[in-house]
């Protein structure tokens, strides 16, 4: 006996397929916001790296921009962790990522390097790379959530493609 498959079986069956892949990579791709006071400093100039989500003490904070990696700590009234960072000398200008894993969550932020007022390299402002704020680059904080979506979309057009080609070869019997 031949089993055949509906096309909307196959939307059910790609639905929950997704959902399950989905629900399994969702705690490895949790992000959150790091706060950085002030977003455009100079080199050599102090920001203060904050992270609200995060309460335990000890985590670090990286980026390319910083003389070093900053421990945070709970502070004061202060929700959160908080650390004092250095603009390297030698940091490059331009926005910069600031990257901190709490509790196996990561958060993400931004600080832009400035040369003085007029902004990176003595420029009016900053031109975004990749389509700021458009989803088509930038930052990549998304990328995974993207290539999750990519997954799903190519395991669903597959299931769907089947679909398709059995129905078509019942059709002919």
């Amino acid at each position: 006996m031949r089993m055949r498959i509906r096309p909307g079986n196959t939307a059910v069956l790609g639905a929950v397929i997704g959902a399950v892949t989905f629900g399994l990579a969702t705690p490895a791709m949790a992000t959150g916001t790091v706060g950085v006071t002030p977003g455009q400093a100079q080199r050599g100039q102090k920001v203060t790296v904050h992270v609200e989500e995060c309460a335990e003490d000890g985590s670090v904070a990286k980026s390319d921009a910083f003389a070093a990696d900053v421990i945070l700590n709970t502070e004061g009234e202060r929700v959160g962790v908080a650390g004092l960072a250095t603009i390297a000398s030698h940091a490059t200008f331009g926005v910069h990522q600031v990257h901190v894993e709490c509790a196996g969550v990561n958060f993400v932020g931004r600080v832009t390097v400035t040369a003085g007022k007029g902004g990176p390299a003595g420029k009016g402002h900053p031109v975004p790379k990749g389509g700021a704020k458009t989803g088509l680059g930038g930052g990549g904080e998304n990328l995974p959530l993207v290539g999750a979506g990519s997954a799903l979309l190519l395991g669903a057009g597959g299931v769907g493609a089947l679909a398709i080609r059995r129905r078509r070869s019942d059709a002919r019997s």
